[in-house]
């Protein structure tokens, strides 16, 4: 979550709820979304087509 995130929409209690239910006991950080996207531009995910990265902690 961005610091915006964090301070407009996120409440003390609603960021307890969300670190109970995903799988990952942390935040998903900008620099997360960056290394995912570096990857994808990268020669390395040449052969990844039509599929969905998603970066969320085990959220979903």
């Amino acid at each position: 979550m961005t610091e915006r995130q964090l301070t407009l929409h996120v409440t003390p209690d609603g960021l307890k709820q969300l670190e109970e239910r995903q799988c990952l006991p942390d935040h998903v950080q900008p620099d997360d979304l960056a290394q995912a996207t570096l990857f994808l531009a990268s020669d390395v995910s040449r052969m990844i087509t039509a599929q969905q990265l998603v970066v969320d902690g085990g959220w979903t």
